[in-house]
């Protein structure tokens, strides 16, 4: 599976229009988070908070997949700082929508999230370079 991974993020990097793809891909996925995270009533439980595990695991997605298509690390890191800024900015408009409630705790675990997987990512990356 790791051998997968490393061959699909170079052969991304390799060619234009394959990493144009992916990252369309990925500004889907962040739209699509965007808009469940902003629809009234679409919150997930926080029942013994497996919520935050949610966050935490959507955004450590969200953050690993530009870091293993994107050619430079530095990209990656704008990458994860958008989506803090993004998973920060969606906790405080959920305060202005009817049914759901902003929580710092959830901004946290977006910004953990997108961190880790950014930080995984580009470890996974090194690893498999050919030496």
């Amino acid at each position: 599976m790791i051998k997968v991974l490393a061959t699909a993020a170079t052969a991304a990097t390799d060619r234009p229009a394959v990493l144009r793809l992916v990252l369309l891909a990925w500004l889907a996925v962040v739209g699509l988070t965007v808009y469940v995270s902003l629809a009234p009533g679409m919150g997930a439980t926080s029942a013994y908070h497996i919520d935050k595990l949610l966050h935490l695991g959507a955004y450590l997605a969200l953050g690993a997949l530009p870091a293993l298509v994107l050619p430079r690390p530095a990209w990656s890191l704008l990458a994860a700082v958008f989506l803090v800024a993004v998973g920060i900015g969606l906790e405080l408009g959920q305060g202005f929508v009817v049914g759901r409630v902003a929580s710092l705790q959830d901004a946290a675990a977006n910004a953990l999230g997108a961190a880790l997987g950014v930080a995984i990512a580009l470890q996974l990356r090194q690893r498999l370079q050919p030496r």
